[in-house]
């Protein structure tokens, strides 16, 4: 909802109340039977935290507070953010989902505490920032973390530049056992349904869905120097 990394845009403390309109407004237009999920920084008790916000039928039905706070290369969060605590399990349609944010994947600890919370299907929200062989690391990642907790995994990533960053986009959705099932494209924005098949009491399985053909080595160079300027 802000934007990624809002850095130090978070001291100001208009940035909270105009987030706070913003999810209001949000939730006033998103009525239907639809379930949205969207990140966001925001206040609670006196401390920041890297939310991801449930919105259902115009109603905020949960926030998860981001757990892995990265603080290397170009990222800085530690410096604005408190570590949430808790895993989020959100039961959907029959379905527990296990909410994560972008390093929680990278840590795994996370992952890890969202299953042992129940959780059946585990969503990420991303700001993944591309360099050079960034999608086959994200990929390899998805394929462990899968395997190792025996859960289908959805990624999503975002996509465009914020100042010096690009982000590369590449959502996709892994099967338990790693398997890609389903990826969108790479630097162009879209829209990608993922079907899931309940086949039994805790398990579901996505279905094999469009899976965007590998680009070129030198394209996504192309697009990153694009993205930039």
């Amino acid at each position: 909802m802000s934007g990624y990394p809002p850095e130090d845009l978070l001291l100001r403390p208009s940035m909270e109340t105009r987030l706070r309109e913003a999810r209001a407004q949000m939730a006033s237009k998103i009525s239907r039977d639809v379930l949205v999920i969207i990140g966001y920084p925001g206040v609670r008790e006196g401390r920041c935290y890297n939310l991801a916000g449930l919105l259902y039928n115009g109603q905020w039905e949960g926030e998860y507070a981001k757990q892995a706070l990265p603080n290397y290369q170009v990222f800085d969060e530690q410096r604005y953010f408190t570590s949430g605590t808790e895993p989020l399990v959100y039961e959907h349609k029959g379905a527990k989902l296990g909410i994560l944010i972008c390093e929680d994947l990278w840590d795994g600890a996370p992952v890890r505490a969202a299953t042992d919370a129940g959780a059946e299907v585990l969503i990420s929200l991303n700001a993944s920032p591309y360099h050079q062989d960034k999608p086959a690391e994200r990929l390899g990642l998805l394929e462990q973390h899968a395997q190792d907790v025996n859960r289908p995994i959805v990624y999503v990533n975002t996509i465009g530049g914020q100042d010096e960053l690009v982000f590369d986009g590449g959502s996709c959705c892994v099967n338990a056992s790693g398997q890609v099932q389903v990826l969108a494209p790479y630097w162009q924005a879209g829209l990608m349904p993922i079907q899931f098949l309940q086949t039994s009491a805790t398990v579901w399985e996505p279905q094999p869905g469009e899976i965007d053909p590998e680009v070129e080595p030198e394209e996504p160079l192309l697009c990153a120097s694009y993205r930039a300027t």
